[in-house]
């Protein structure tokens, strides 16, 4: 039996934070935005390493739970190929679809009123000490 090896790749390449031009770099609340982005993608970090032996024993499953095809003729193997392509595909699509909405429910954890309001009012309070120094 031939073996047909498949490659797929999970998880963040090159992530980079954006920052406002308008934030003063060293200032309390650029730091606070740029440490607010790191843990966004702490979040992701964390996810990942959850989630991916996860994802890799779902895609051992699909794989096994392909179904042969029979190919009559050589003309058929491209047809066949992309047939199994797509089948994997959708799979692995939905797999990271699920992967993606678990991350957005933990980052909403870290994005709403009541958090922002807190980390406004970590650097009102900076302030209002440094003017008083």
């Amino acid at each position: 039996m031939n073996s047909v090896l498949l490659n797929v790749y999970i998880g963040f390449q090159n992530p980079v934070i954006y920052l406002a031009s308008d934030l003063e770099p060293n200032s309390c609340l650029y730091n606070l935005v740029v440490r607010h982005e790191q843990v966004h993608q702490q979040i992701n970090v964390n996810a990942l390493e959850y989630f991916i032996p996860l994802i890799y024993d779902r895609i051992k499953i699909i794989i096994s739970q392909m179904k042969p095809m029979y190919l009559r003729d050589g003309k058929m193997v491209k047809e066949g190929t992309n047939e199994m392509t797509a089948y994997y595909a959708d799979q692995i699509n939905a797999l990271v679809e699920e992967f993606k909405h678990e991350i957005l429910i933990e980052q909403k954890k870290l994005d709403n009123k009541r958090h922002y309001k807190l980390e406004s009012t970590i650097c009102q309070n900076f302030n209002k000490k440094m003017k008083r120094k």
